[in-house]
């Protein structure tokens, strides 16, 4: 599943790099176009860390500890 979101976040990348051009030609404010930016490059940077949360949860021995670090 996370190969096919690393396919996502490179079509995403993609997609909002058209839009902000879009958007910068028909003269919307620079600070919109670069939060659209942001917030693509954060949802990105919060899959990878979601991604290797696995393996953390993974290795974890006791339960208790276990199930808050996976409702978290």
């Amino acid at each position: 599943m996370h190969e096919q979101s690393q396919k996502f976040e490179n079509e995403l990348r993609e997609k909002t790099h058209t839009g902000q051009q879009a958007l910068a030609s028909k003269l919307v404010s620079n600070r919109n176009i670069q939060m659209l930016g942001e917030a693509s490059e954060n949802l990105i940077e919060c899959r990878r860390v979601l991604k290797h949360t696995y393996v953390k949860a993974f290795y974890m021995k006791e339960k208790n500890p276990k199930d808050l670090f996976e409702f978290l």
